[in-house]
């Protein structure tokens, strides 16, 4: 996608909220920029990703990337229920590198390799630390996946795709609801885009857990 340079040549300071940026000369206002203050000889850069992100943001981190070691539960039978909360002790749990899978040749632990296929699921956890939490702006999951998975923060749900209802946790051999979701990087795509804005509600100052069940 393109980047877009403005720059504040004036030489007072300037509020360019409710500003449109657009592509179209019929469409002026296609997309409207937030409430932003320039002051004089102030650069700002606009990434144009056709999704509508608003939050000021300085940096991102990344905190779990593709091949990190993970904690993971093989959904022959249904995990302890507390299975995807911080306090859960998963040191008997095996431990393996992201992606996690079968049968298509694209997965760093491939339970094919290990004797453990076929199977419906997969039960995924890896802790994390947050220092301070008033520095923290917005959080999204990126994730890739097949066929379908629901995401857990600290126990609460915060993302799910083709499968079952929001707030019902899947049994551990409930199908996915359509089977032609097929994993996006191995060939050159990217992962899906799940923004959770009310991430307050589920983060922890101090140790976190971020849990997966993968369908």
């Amino acid at each position: 996608p393109d980047w877009i340079e403005l720059y504040n040549a004036n030489p007072e300071t300037l509020n360019i909220s409710y500003w449109g940026l657009s592509d179209s000369k019929d469409e002026l206002f296609k997309w409207i920029l937030p409430d932003v203050t320039f002051t004089p000889g102030q650069f700002l850069v606009v990434f144009a990703s056709d999704k509508d992100r608003r939050d000021w943001i300085a940096y991102w981190d990344t905190i779990f990337d593709w091949g990190d070691e993970w904690r993971y539960f093989p959904g022959f039978s249904e995990p302890p229920s507390d299975w995807n909360d911080i306090g859960f002790d998963d040191s008997s749990w095996s431990t393996g590198n992201s992606g996690f899978g079968y049968g298509d040749g694209d997965d760093q632990t491939d339970f094919d390799t290990l004797g453990l296929s076929p199977l419906y699921s997969v039960y995924i956890r890896n802790t994390f630390f947050i220092e301070d939490i008033t520095d923290i702006a917005s959080a999204i999951l990126h994730i890739d996946y097949d066929d379908s998975f629901v995401a857990y923060i600290n126990g609460e749900e915060i993302a799910r795709a083709n499968i079952g209802q929001p707030g019902v946790r899947p049994a551990y051999n409930q199908g996915a609801d359509n089977y032609d979701h097929e994993a996006q990087m191995y060939q050159g795509g990217s992962p899906e885009e799940f923004l959770f804005s009310h991430w307050y509600e589920y983060f922890n100052e101090g140790e976190n857990v971020l849990a997966i069940q993968v369908h």
